[in-house]
């Protein structure tokens, strides 16, 4: 569930750095050097921001590679698919939201604030986080 929003994060950063490389590559050079200049430094700079979001997507994909939903057990731990009252997490990687079966998931780290307050945590335990009560309804 979470994998493919990844992917889907990912080929948008493909497509990104291709528009990128077809502007750099259409770029030419005028009578004002120093516009030329410019334009390729902001161009290879929006390329670099880029890279570094494929780099952390790539990151969390093999972090979500390693992470096993088949082996469910009753305590949160890494893999743990969580529903609370105040909302839906999968404890993988800090990926943010997306839609499943038409619910809002949320990817969290187990090192994450929120992943460290619940895990070891079981369906009817509860538990504070940011001054806000939280009872946890299911752990899949």
């Amino acid at each position: 569930m979470c994998y493919n929003h990844i992917a889907a994060r990912i080929n948008d950063v493909y497509a990104a750095m291709a528009q990128v490389h077809d502007a750099m590559a259409n770029e030419t050079k005028s009578s004002a050097g120093d516009k030329y200049e410019t334009g390729r430094e902001m161009l290879q700079q929006e390329l670099n921001l880029h890279q570094a979001n494929l780099n952390e997507l790539n990151k969390i994909k093999a972090v979500l590679d390693h992470t096993s939903t088949a082996a469910v057990t009753d305590t949160i731990g890494q893999g743990s698919i969580v529903h609370t009252s105040r909302g839906n997490y999968y404890m993988a990687a800090g990926a943010g939201a997306f839609q499943y079966n038409g619910k809002k998931y949320h990817t969290i780290s187990p090192a994450s604030p929120i992943g460290k307050a619940m895990t070891g945590l079981s369906a009817k335990d509860a538990f504070s986080f940011k001054n806000l009560q939280y009872n946890i309804l299911e752990v899949l």
